[in-house]
């Protein structure tokens, strides 16, 4: 159970104005990114205790000059500014998910087959999801829903019970099924196997307006799974708290933290099919 009030309060921490992005180009405008603006940031400070990321008050926001290059050192993610992560991340996201869609192609066909039996539409749903540097890209899934107007999926969280989810969709999103066609994206360098997840422009523009920091999740590579999601943060949950997670792992990055969340993504499918 995740505690409301901590939530809440999370949420004060961190909220702060800045501006809209812009979609005109195809890349949503990161105010991280842009040397020449200037947003209000929070102060952070690293609780030893607990290894999470801490903020300061809502009261020590000052204004501070935004420098693409100086950001990844300046706010804690210098690992994810050097050769390592480049390469071995990228080697592992190919290696990984290469034997993913190996290994799975049987199943991949199954699940296929099943949804264009069960109802009508194709069997992908491809959506727009800003990735790294604000660079949007078609995102692939299992389609799990009946199909419905573009503007409703991309500006619309879907309900557990929403009632344009087909059979097979429902058993898709409870195993995360429902994901694998995102190693494609994984190969062809839109996404890493590890990351912060993806959001659809919409939502990156209006929490980037309500959240200080918010940006700087789209500094690294964007992910199938990630810190916040083993830790039971994913789809309608607190975007305050993915976030402190999203930062936290951007600043902790490594290998070995890739390998052990994604075991624990693994661990955490076989648990919930068995509870």
């Amino acid at each position: 159970m995740h505690s409301p009030m901590r939530e809440q309060d999370s949420l004060q921490r961190l909220q702060s104005e800045s501006k809209a992005a812009d979609t005109s180009s195809r890349v949503v405008r990161i105010d991280a990114l842009d040397r020449t603006r200037r947003v209000g940031l929070a102060e952070a400070e690293h609780d030893s205790q607990t290894g999470r990321l801490e903020d300061a008050p809502f009261d020590s926001l000052t204004p501070q000059p935004i420098d693409y290059l100086a950001d990844l050192t300046t706010f804690g993610f210098s690992r994810i500014n050097t050769s390592a992560y480049s390469i071995l991340k990228r080697l592992f996201d190919i290696v990984f998910a290469s034997a993913a869609i190996v290994s799975t192609t049987p199943l991949l066909v199954i699940i296929s087959i099943a949804i264009k039996l069960t109802s009508r539409g194709p069997v992908f749903f491809t959506q727009d999801r800003v990735g790294k540097d604000g660079r949007i890209f078609k995102m692939l899934k299992f389609r799990t829903m009946r199909v419905a107007d573009t503007w409703i999926t991309d500006t619309a969280w879907r309900a557990a019970d929403d009632p344009r989810r087909t059979i097979v969709g429902s058993l898709l999103r409870r195993t995360s099924l429902d994901e694998l066609p995102q190693f494609f994206n994984v190969l062809v360098g839109q996404m890493s196997v590890v990351g912060p997840r993806p959001e659809r422009p919409f939502f990156v523009q209006k929490f980037a307006t309500e959240l200080a920091r918010y940006e700087l999740r789209h500094l690294g590579e964007v992910g199938i799974t990630g810190l916040a999601q083993i830790h039971g943060y994913r789809g309608d949950t607190c975007i305050a708290t993915r976030l402190s997670y999203d930062l936290e792992y951007l600043e902790s990055w490594s290998l070995r933290l890739d390998l052990q969340i994604v075991w624990l993504t693994i661990k955490g499918i076989f648990v919930s099919e068995h509870e």
